[in-house]
């Protein structure tokens, strides 16, 4: 596919949908950056290789990528520390629970029923069970987003 054909589809889908595109973009690239970086060296890219890596995006999206990469190198330490100690995490807390809003808060769904909360960052990735990094999600959304780092629609703090 060309970059033309890309832009004729962009332009075809809804405001949601290109939101959503957008979201799913940062997502994959952040996802590639960690494992080029952070799964092979233990350590985030330096500024050059950062740079290279983001090169033609604007500086909002690189920072956001950098502060996801930050974000999920801490939580990955966090979590790989806690299971060396055998320490047992809180999946759900009473304040987490009853954070829960009155719609679905994926792009796109305007779903009332079966409403859950659900962790932003995914709690088998190191994310925290509080309020910041929780969201509400319809059964159908909560199910479908699973615990990929492709389906963040919102990472914590952003």
């Amino acid at each position: 596919m060309n970059s033309d054909s890309l832009k004729e589809i962009l332009r075809n889908l809804s405001p949601e949908n290109q939101q959503l595109l957008e979201i799913i973009g940062l997502n994959v690239l952040t996802k590639q950056i960690f494992d080029q970086s952070v799964r092979v060296g233990k350590n985030l890219p330096g500024p050059d290789k950062f740079e290279a890596l983001t090169h033609g995006l604007d500086s909002s999206s690189k920072l956001k990528i950098a502060k996801r990469l930050i974000y999920w190198k801490q939580k990955t330490d966090q979590l790989n520390w806690t299971e060396q100690l055998g320490w047992q995490r809180s999946r759900q807390t009473s304040k987490f629970k009853s954070s829960v809003g009155e719609i679905c808060e994926w792009p796109g769904c305007e779903n009332t029923d079966h409403l859950t909360v659900d962790h932003r960052f995914p709690y088998s990735l190191g994310g925290d069970t509080d309020i910041s990094n929780a969201q509400t999600l319809c059964r159908t959304c909560n199910l479908a987003k699973s615990n990929s780092i492709y389906s963040i629609n919102q990472w914590p703090g952003e």
